[in-house]
Parts: C-alpha cells; structure tokens; sequence
C-alpha cells in the first residue's frame, strides 16, 4: 500500500512542479490503458518518470541522454538501487517517449498522415537487383 502513495505522490508531485508533466503523462496513462497493459506497469514506469522529471525539473523528452545515463549512474552508485529500478526507469523512458512522438503532434492531420504513410510504405526493402533477372521475392 506504501508503494501506491509514494507513485501518488510522486505523479502529483510531478504534475504540479514540471511545467507540462500532467498533459504528458495523461497520454502515457491513456496509451498503457489501451494497450491492455497492467496497473503494476503503471505505477513502476510513472513512479520512475516522475522521479527523474522531478531531479531535472522538465519533462523527459527534454532531459538530455547524457543527463539520463549520469542520473541513472549515480542512482545506481550513490543509492544503491536495485537493478529492477534501473530497468524500470529505462523501459518507462522509452514507452514516455515514444508515445510522445506518435501522440505530440498539434493537428490531428499530422497524426492521419503518419498513419496513412506507414500503412503505404512497403514492408520489406527493395532492391533494383530485385529485378534481375526476373527474380521476385515473395
């Protein structure tokens, strides 16, 4: 029960304290509902995230990568977390940001236009030796 009142916590912090953190993480809560994902998942990704927007002060898509691997060097060295704390900042880094590439764009347009694009774009890379001899890769 600790647990979830210090991912409580943490979160409010973070949205309150870092200029934009509440709309991000709003998608991120969104998109992991969506995908049909754990609230266990939840809580140790966005505990993690708003722990490091907190440490720099800005959202994580503005946090350098240099800046990210010294904080996790030295959460690592300094406080001795565990390895499951690393690996749940990292892996709640990169859903964070991803999630805020697909989902960031101002136009819904934009969004449709990615979407149509990648449905167009071919799924395996062509050749012009492809042709060759009339060879046609199936």
């Amino acid at each position: 029960m600790w647990e979830k009142k210090a991912f409580y916590r943490l979160v409010s912090q973070a949205c309150d304290m870092v200029p934009g953190f509440e709309n991000g993480y709003r998608k991120f809560e969104r998109q992991v509902v969506l995908k049909g994902l754990s609230e266990g998942l939840l809580t140790n990704y966005g505990r993690n995230v708003a722990q490091l927007s907190l440490h720099f002060g800005r959202r994580p898509e503005l946090v350098s990568i240099e800046e990210i691997n010294c904080y996790l060097y030295h959460k690592a060295a300094d406080e001795q977390v565990c390895e499951s704390y690393i690996r749940h900042t990292v892996c709640g880094l990169r859903m964070w940001l991803r999630i805020q590439r697909l989902l960031g764009h101002n136009q819904i347009r934009t969004t449709i236009t990615y979407l149509h694009i990648a449905r167009v774009l071919p799924k395996t890379a062509k050749s012009p030796l492809d042709t060759l001899y009339n060879f046609h890769p199936s």
